[in-house]
Order: C-alpha cells, then sequence, then structure tokens
C-alpha cells in the first residue's frame, strides 16, 4: 500500500498574519465562517502539490444529511468527509481537507493558522454579542430615565421619605429583618400579653353569684367561705394571656432600605449603559477581553435594573389597606411599641397628622421590561 508523504509547506505564519490581522472589525463582521457546499468556492483544486507555500484555514465546511461528502484533496484516496475545512494559498488556490487531516499533513504550520482564524472568530463572535447588546442600550437607558419621571415611581419615592420621617419606629424594626427576608413574601406574625376582659368579668359575676348564696351563714363560716371563694375567684384580678396572631403575609419590603433603593440603582445603571455605548465606538482599539467584559458588565447592570424595578412593582402591595393595617399591628404590639401609628385605607396617621402615601398605582417600568428582555441572557 503506497503512504501519503505530507507535502512540503512554506509556513502559514507570514500569510496568516498578514491576513488575519489586516482586517478592521467592519471586515470581520461580514467574515464566513461556515459554508455548506465548499465546492461552489472559486480555485478549488483536487490534489494538494508537493510543495504547498503559504496557507491559512479560511473556512469551515459542514455538508448537510442530505447532500454527497466531499473529496479530501490530502488523503491518500481521496477519502469523502462531511466535516473540514478549505485551505486557501496566497496565491488564491483552495484545497479541501477532512476535519482530522490538517494537523496530521502539516502539524504546526496548520495549528498556526487554525489558532489565527480561531482567536479571530473568537472575537467576531464578542462583536456580535455585543454589538446585539450595544443596539438596544440607547432605548434601555431612555426608557430607566423616563422611569424616573413616572407618576407612580415619584410616589414610591415620596412614600418611602414619608415613612422614614413619620414612622421611624415601623422602619426601625423593618431594618432589623434580614435584607434576604424582605425581598421575599413572609409570614407575619405577633406573639404579646394581653388582659382577657370576659374571663375577668365572668369571674367576677360567678363570685358575685356564689356570695349570695351563702349570704344566711354564721360570721365565722361566712368568713372561711368567702376566703375560699376569693382563693377560687380571683375577684378584681387581672386575666393575663398570651396571644399569637398571624398577620398574613407581609409582602416584599427591601425598596424601604435606603441604602439599596431601587431608584438610585436605576439612575446608576441608566448612567453606566450610557458609558458603555459612548466609549465603544471604535471597537477596533479594543482588545477582544474588554469587548466580551462589555458584554458582560451591561447585561449584569440591565438584570440588576430589571431587579430594581420589579421590587418598585411591588411596592403597590405595601400600601393595600389590609397590609398597612397588618403592618401598623406588627409596630404596635412590638415590646416598645409605636408612637401614635394607626392605619385608615392606604394612609397611615402618625401623631396625629396623616400621612397621604399612595392612592393610586399603577405597576411601573412595562416599557424597560419588555427593552431589557431582548438582550436577556
Amino acid at each position: 500500500m503506497k503512504t501519503q508523504v505530507a507535502p512540503a509547506a512554506t509556513g502559514a505564519s507570514a500569510y496568516v498574519d498578514e491576513y488575519w490581522d489586516n482586517l478592521t472589525d467592519a471586515e470581520l463582521l461580514s467574515t464566513p465562517w461556515y459554508i455548506d457546499d465548499p465546492r461552489s468556492l472559486p480555485n478549488i483544486q483536487e490534489i494538494i502539490p508537493a510543495n504547498l507555500g503559504e496557507f491559512q484555514v479560511e473556512i469551515e465546511y459542514r455538508r448537510d444529511p442530505g447532500d454527497s461528502p466531499v473529496r479530501c484533496a490530502h488523503c491518500p484516496h481521496h477519502t469523502k468527509h462531511w466535516h473540514g475545512f478549505v485551505l486557501k494559498t496566497a496565491d488564491g488556490r483552495r484545497f479541501l481537507l477532512g476535519s482530522h487531516c490538517g494537523p496530521k499533513a502539516y502539524g504546526a504550520d496548520y495549528r498556526i493558522a487554525s489558532n489565527a482564524r480561531g482567536r479571530k472568530k473568537k472575537r467576531y463572535e464578542a462583536l456580535v454579542s455585543w454589538l446585539r447588546v450595544r443596539d438596544v442600550l440607547p432605548d434601555i437607558a431612555d426608557a430607566l430615565a423616563d422611569l424616573e419621571k413616572d407618576a407612580s415611581f415619584k410616589a414610591v419615592r415620596r412614600a418611602r421619605a414619608k415613612l422614614h420621617r413619620f414612622a421611624p419606629s415601623m422602619i426601625g424594626r423593618i431594618h432589623q429583618i434580614s435584607p434576604e427576608s424582605l425581598t421575599q413574601r413572609r409570614r407575619l406574625q405577633v406573639a404579646y400579653s394581653e388582659r382577657d376582659a370576659a374571663d375577668e368579668r365572668r369571674r367576677q359575676e360567678e363570685f358575685e353569684a356564689a356570695a349570695l348564696a351563702i349570704i344566711d351563714l354564721p360570721n365565722k363560716q361566712h368568713r372561711l367561705k368567702m376566703e375560699e371563694l376569693r382563693q377560687r375567684f380571683r375577684p378584681g384580678q387581672p386575666t393575663i394571656v398570651e396571644v399569637q396572631r398571624d398577620l398574613g403575609a407581609l409582602p416584599p419590603m427591601d425598596w424601604l432600605l435606603t441604602g439599596n433603593a431601587p431608584d438610585g440603582i436605576v439612575s446608576d445603571v441608566a448612567a453606566r449603559l450610557r458609558g458603555y455605548v459612548a466609549v465603544s465606538q471604535n471597537t477596533d482599539v479594543h482588545p477582544t477581553a474588554m469587548i466580551q467584559r462589555w458584554t458582560r458588565d451591561a447585561k449584569s447592570d440591565v438584570a440588576l435594573a430589571v431587579a430594581a424595578v420589579q421590587r418598585m412593582r411591588n411596592c403597590g402591595q405595601f400600601f393595600a389597606s389590609e397590609n398597612l393595617r397588618s403592618i401598623v399591628e406588627w409596630d404596635v404590639r412590638h415590646p416598645k411599641g409605636a408612637i401614635g401609628l394607626s392605619a385608615h385605607g392606604p394612609t397611615l396617621v402618625a401623631k396625629g397628622e396623616a400621612i397621604a402615601l399612595i392612592d393610586e398605582w399603577t405597576p411601573p417600568g412595562d416599557q424597560f421590561l419588555e427593552l431589557a428582555s431582548e438582550i436577556a441572557p
């Protein structure tokens, strides 16, 4: 059996460097990376010559299952392959090689050419990912800016400021809850002691009835019996009972934490997104790693803004009348109590002054959330 000897190659480095390194990002974005029918390319040669010269790995071919494989220009019997690469020489000739044939034939030269193409393909993929994100960032930043002007958004800011001013006891106790718990719905429960007035009245009535029944006893017997009745019914003594109440589900309240306020996050993210767009106008001068970082950071910032907007949208649950009453009771039942705080509809009353919180509520951020979904991971 005749053994195929690998043709001599004068190297891939010079031609490869000249071709790939001179491509601008705009040219790179129009570069084809795959082809179904490599025989449709011009200057396809059937056999690789003994002296191949300088070459590059130009494009990868992948034949569809319904098509026939193509002949390899290197294999001894020109084996047909479904998958492989097109080698292109400096003078424009092209040769088809199976996916495993190039490294066998040209060793280090082939790896140099393949790696050069791989690096540029990696940059191409980074550019495509970044441009897909960058194209929508201005609209997202504008939507965030509009969100800051939204009536419901402003109402949340005002309500938080009023709660911090007029209901510091409540806010202080909310701050004592772990941040993780504030981001989820939790059961709101209170345990406290109170007098049982009904039991006190019952005991008093039973004592008086029993005392009336022995009124005709001799004095000594009457005194002994009355002492027995007092021990039994304890008239005039309070009845203290331990009470545990379930006040229902506590809505997410992390928006009340000023150190991590969602409206502040929205403002910061909008500014950063505009910064990404400004700095990336000329991608040619930036390394691939930087472009990849823009994509990661921009997506991360958009996700951060989405979470902040979702927190704002949850605020409406907090101002529901039944929820305010439950939170006020929870606050008042605390051992230190609250200072004159009560709830009437979507309004809190503190120190005799009504705090008009949010009368009508429309969850903000629909436009922003729709735009953000376009670049969701």
